[in-house]
């Protein structure tokens, strides 16, 4: 087997949790800028009206907010994709490569995909955020592998609570 240098087990735990905290922060970060965002002074902008403290103190909190949520989102992938399992053998080893190459695969398809159907401006923004695509297939395709009875009793009791 190859030698890999991945982090030990416990820090998968850690991931998760730094990866689940980004999520929530990322959502924290949505639901405030739609509810409590003064929209009608930022399409006022044109029209040379100043903002409200709330607006500035928004605008001027932003970057250090995307800095963070970014941070906790690619920190958390990637302390979970590059942790060991309990067992690490030479399945786990073909699982890991074969998510990866399938993760690559699927991104760059959606990119092709993507850079035929949004304008310029859109494609780019997508563009940046293939930086998450890819970790975030990876995990997904990884752990789907690795426990495929976990997601075929979640698939069969959602289908059975649909009926």
């Amino acid at each position: 087997m190859q030698k890999q240098f991945l982090l030990p087990h416990k820090y998968k735990k850690v991931g998760w949790i730094i990866l689940c905290s980004g999520i929530v922060f990322f959502y924290i970060i949505v639901l405030g800028t739609v509810l409590f965002f003064p929209w009608e002074e930022i399409l006022e902008i044109g029209q040379k009206k100043q903002l409200s403290n709330l607006g500035k103190t928004f605008f001027n909190a932003m970057p250090f907010l995307l800095i963070t949520l970014g941070s906790l989102l690619i920190g958390g992938m990637l302390t979970v994709a590059f942790s060991k399992e309990k067992i690490e053998d030479e399945y786990i080893f073909k699982l890991r490569k074969s998510a990866f190459l399938n993760a690559v695969l699927y991104n760059y398809a959606l990119l092709m995909l993507l850079y035929f159907w949004l304008p310029n401006p859109s494609f780019l923004k997508f563009f940046g955020y293939s930086i998450f695509n890819v970790l975030l297939m990876y995990i997904f395709d990884f752990h789907t592998q690795l426990y495929p009875e976990y997601w075929e009793i979640r698939t069969k009791n959602l289908f059975k609570n649909a009926k």
